[in-house]
């Protein structure tokens, strides 16, 4: 079987993945980490496994009102994304 991967120079997007995390009632949650842990194309199929991406492993930390920003993402492609926090 073989793999086909085809690039159009300048079809990468960089995009900023802004959020707030919340708690069950609603409350922010300040110093939580948000961490891109795996990706994967919108459309098509990739031969990279889906924690290969140069985007994972990005983080951000929460701020006193929950609110992260991961900056210059890939807007074509769509993350796993985790959070941690302290209860």
């Amino acid at each position: 079987m073989g793999w086909l991967l085809s690039m159009v120079p300048g079809t990468l997007v960089a995009a900023d993945l802004r959020g707030t995390v919340t708690d069950e009632s609603g409350q922010p949650i300040p110093e939580a980490r948000v961490l891109i842990s795996t990706a994967q194309v919108r459309e098509g199929f990739s031969p990279l496994c889906p924690s290969c991406y140069s985007d994972c492993g990005k983080a951000a930390t929460t701020d006193s009102d929950g609110h992260f920003t991961i900056a210059n993402i890939d807007d074509a492609l769509l993350f796993n994304v985790l959070i941690a926090a302290r209860s």
